[in-house]
């Protein structure tokens, strides 16, 4: 399980705003480059092949609120490693993962895959993370031969809606009108001058971390935009996102690099669904993603923007479900993202 933990008040506060797969308490002596991201989206997904069926990751990410190692970069090495043993007329069309542990920044990560089935349209693996002798993750995923000839449906993009609800309207501004997410750090930094120091400090590495991480990433929903904590209480959030460095044209490594970047935020849709934050009563304190799952429909280019909306439709039993829809920005949707997690408030 990759957990999040919110010790203190002004820190559990960002919890809506960064990755939810990992975790770790807070330090603002943190510094931005020692969590850095990957700056580009290659580095981020590249493995040493050891031997038949076997990798180890070359660089790993822990962010600035993180535990262990990002969950999407966990994902997605394991994508390109199953995809590596699978011949390339079959595409992946989805995964079914479980967070089982946190992974360590500093040790790699040993990637299996087996050959569980090789059929004609159909071909199926199973890979595990393992790390220090500990399966720390484990994924299925399914590979099939396209068949374009067959019927198409698809709802259309939602639009923002005051009760949560969404309606097939594309009533979302475009990414040229949304603000970055690291705007909402400046934004605070900036309309709060007499900040704690350790505060101001953590904001500052977050700064750092958003404007060098492989992803960019801008706030779609008005309700989001502004300095941290002016949010509103929602069962759905919405960005638009791209890759920052251009992205390899093949289809395969760009399921790789959605793996990556669908891990974004997604958890803390529940949070929000729930109205925890680091100044509610109770108070959120911990959110941990249990599971992923994506299912994917269109070829999409990762270089161009790409629209996610998420929306928790349950949360009880400290646990949440939240879905997600990634459209491409002429309003295709291309993959359906879904997971589960541990959302707990502090009673």
């Amino acid at each position: 399980m990759n957990k999040r933990n919110t010790t203190e008040v002004e820190h559990a506060e960002l919890s809506n705003d960064q990755p939810v797969s990992t975790s770790q308490n807070i330090s603002a002596t943190t510094a931005a480059e020692e969590t850095r991201s990957p700056e580009t989206i290659s580095e981020a997904l590249e493995l040493e092949t050891i031997d038949t069926n076997l990798f180890r990751s070359k660089r790993l990410w822990k962010p600035l609120v993180g535990r262990g190692v990002f969950g999407g970069q966990v994902i997605a090495m394991a994508v390109v490693a199953a995809t590596a043993s699978v011949e390339p007329l079959k595409h992946l069309h989805s995964l079914h993962a479980y967070f089982l542990s946190f992974g360590n920044a500093d040790r790699p990560i040993i990637y299996t895959v087996d050959r569980l089935r090789d059929g004609k349209s159909y071909a199926t693996r199973s890979v595990k993370a393992i790390q220090d002798g500990r399966c720390i993750f484990s994924l299925t995923c399914s590979f099939q031969v396209p068949e374009p000839s067959q019927p198409v449906f698809q709802i259309g993009r939602p639009k923002p809606d005051q009760v949560g609800r969404t309606a097939p309207l594309e009533d979302y501004p475009q990414p040229e009108e949304c603000q970055p997410i690291e705007s909402r750090f400046i934004e605070t930094l900036e309309q709060n001058p007499n900040l704690p120091v350790k505060l101001k400090a953590f904001l500052e590495n977050a700064i750092d971390e958003r404007q060098h991480s492989a992803i960019e990433i801008r706030i779609a929903d008005p309700a989001r935009g502004g300095p941290i904590g002016m949010g509103v209480k929602s069962p759905t959030q919405a960005y638009w996102f791209r890759s920052r460095t251009p992205v390899p044209k093949d289809p395969a490594f760009q399921k790789g690099v959605l793996a990556y970047a669908s891990d974004f935020q997604l958890i803390s849709t529940a949070g929000n669904a729930l109205g925890l934050s680091g100044r509610s009563t109770p108070r959120l304190a911990m959110m941990a993603s249990l599971d992923h799952s994506m299912y994917f429909y269109n070829d999409f280019d990762c270089s161009e923007w790409l629209f996610y909306h998420m929306e928790c439709p349950r949360a009880a039993h400290g646990r949440g479900v939240v879905t997600g829809r990634i459209f491409t920005q002429d309003g295709k949707l291309a993959i359906v993202v879904a997971q589960e997690g541990v959302v707990r408030a502090n009673l």
